[in-house]
């Protein structure tokens, strides 16, 4: 989160107690309707939950209201990996339908051989219909474009629904004219 919202990397950091918030802006080129390129100013707020257990409840809450959710991973710790279903199982339990979810797998190649291989970490996210991406917040890697991708998918997310909704209004019928006769003049 520091990465992406201040461009710095603390090796000190401690496990986050419950949450901690930063909003950064950011510019997402999207292709609108008619093929035309259109860069929009987002300002993105990036909630970061706690992974314990006894905090978990606590995240749930703020799926409700999210465009997006990253889950990440620890790529030089399968366990982490293998933790991602049950992540996953809770954004489906607590978030809105269609929902945009990116899996991340952190701390990808910083000094060794990955436990879990970019293309595994690829193919759980195909499999579950989420984007993926491979950052290094240490070495300033990935971490921009993944919150890029995700932004600019958020933003098609939302036009898709808008346009299903704008869709639904123009095919309600109309209400019928009332009935009674005027009495205006007489």
């Amino acid at each position: 989160m520091r990465r992406f919202t201040d461009d710095q990397f603390v090796s000190s950091t401690r496990a986050t107690i419950g949450m901690d918030f930063a909003t950064r802006v950011l510019s997402v080129d999207a292709l609108q309707a008619g093929e035309s390129s259109v860069v929009q100013h987002l300002t993105v707020q990036v909630w970061d939950t706690a992974g314990q257990e006894q905090f978990q409840s606590l995240a749930a809450s703020y799926y409700r209201k999210a465009g997006g959710v990253i889950i990440v991973y620890d790529a030089q710790n399968r366990t982490s990996f293998e933790s991602l279903p049950t992540w996953l199982l809770q954004v489906h339990e607590n978030a809105p339908e269609g929902i945009v979810t990116m899996i991340i797998a952190a701390k990808s190649a910083e000094g060794g051989a990955d436990a879990v291989s970019g293309e595994e970490g690829s193919a759980f996210a195909q499999e579950n219909g989420c984007l993926f991406a491979r950052t290094s917040a240490k070495l300033g890697e990935g971490v921009l474009p993944a919150f890029t991708s995700l932004a600019a998918r958020v933003l098609e997310e939302q036009e898709r629904k808008e346009e299903e909704t704008e869709g639904m209004s123009l095919n309600a019928p109309m209400p019928l004219a009332s009935k009674k006769k005027s009495r205006c003049c007489s």
